[in-house]
C-alpha cells in the first residue's frame, strides 16, 4: 500500500531476512542480455553489493536462470560445492562473502524477468524459506508492475498532456497534425490566444496568469464536443474536429 515502492520493497526485504537470519535480502532484474541488483537490504555491518551488481552480462549465470524458470527455485546450500562444477559462479558468489543462497523468480506473464533472494540464511530454516519467498514474490511483483504501470502512465503525461490545463500538449499536437496529414476525411481548426496575459503576469505574478489560462482552457473545454483540445503554446490553443461538415463547423 506504500506509494514509494522503494521503500516499501526494501522494508519488505528486511522484515525477511530478519525472520530467516539472513545477512542480505535482494531484487535482481533482468534486462534482455544483462541484469541489475535493483534492491538490497543487509545487516547491520554486511557491506551492500548494490552498487557493484549493475548492468552484469548474464552470460554463463544463464544456467541460474534457466533453473529459475524450469524448477521455480535456485537453492545452493554450500557455495563450495561449485568450485569444481561452475568456477565462474563460484568466483562471483564467493567474492561477495557469500556461503550460501536462496532464489525464487519473479514472473510476469509467465516468463522469470527477476528474482527474489537471501543470501547466507539459517540453513535450518531453508526448506521453510523457498515457499514463503514464492508467496512473497506473487505480491511484490504485483506492486513491482503497478509501479511499472503508473510510471508510464507519468511519462506519457510528461510527453503529451499539458499539466496546468490537463490539454494535450505541443508535441502530441505535432504528432496528430503529422497523422491528420494523412487523412481523407474533413477537418476543422480553431485556434486561439489569450489577450493580456505577459501583463498579468508582469503585474499580479505567474499563479494569476495560470489561474487565467486554466478559467479559460475551462470556457473552452465547455463550448466544444471535441476531445482534441491542445495547449501549442504559453497563451495559444488549438481545437481539432474531425470528419465534421463545413456547415457544422
Amino acid at each position: 500500500m506504500n506509494r514509494n515502492i522503494e521503500t516499501a520493497v526494501k522494508k519488505v526485504l528486511e522484515y525477511i531476512a530478519t525472520m530467516f537470519c539472513a545477512e542480505r535480502a535482494y531484487v535482481f532484474q533482468f534486462y534482455g542480455k544483462y541484469y541489475s541488483n535493483t534492491a538490497e537490504w543487509c545487516k547491520e555491518g554486511i557491506m551492500p553489493e548494490i552498487d557493484n551488481l549493475q548492468n552484469i552480462p548474464i552470460g554463463d549465470d544463464q544456467v541460474w536462470l534457466d533453473e529459475l524458470q524450469t524448477h521455480k527455485k535456485l537453492v545452493i546450500n554450500d557455495v563450495e560445492e561449485l568450485k569444481d562444477t561452475f568456477p565462474t559462479g563460484y568466483d562471483l558468489l564467493i567474492h561477495q562473502g557469500i556461503r550460501n543462497i536462496v532464489w525464487v523468480p519473479l514472473i510476469k506473464n509467465g516468463e522469470v524477468y527477476g528474482s527474489l533472494g537471501l543470501d547466507n540464511q539459517d540453513l535450518e530454516m531453508a526448506e521453510v524459506a523457498v515457499p514463503f519467498l514464492q508467496t512473497i514474490q506473487y505480491f511484490l511483483s504485483l506492486s513491482m508492475q503497478r509501479n511499472e504501470n503508473e510510471n508510464e502512465k507519468m511519462l506519457f503525461e510528461l510527453s503529451q498532456i499539458d499539466r496546468l490545463t490537463s490539454f494535450y500538449n505541443r508535441n502530441r499536437f505535432i504528432q496528430d497534425v503529422s497523422e491528420l496529414k494523412e487523412s481523407r476525411g474533413s477537418v476543422g481548426v480553431v485556434y486561439l490566444d489569450i489577450n493580456g496575459l505577459k501583463e498579468i503576469n508582469d503585474s499580479f505574478g505567474h499563479d494569476a496568469g495560470d489561474k487565467l489560462i486554466k478559467g479559460c482552457a475551462g470556457v473552452m473545454k465547455n463550448s466544444t464536443a471535441s476531445k482534441r483540445l491542445y495547449r501549442i503554446g504559453g497563451d495559444e490553443f488549438v481545437i481539432i474536429y474531425t470528419d465534421i461538415t463545413e456547415e457544422f463547423f
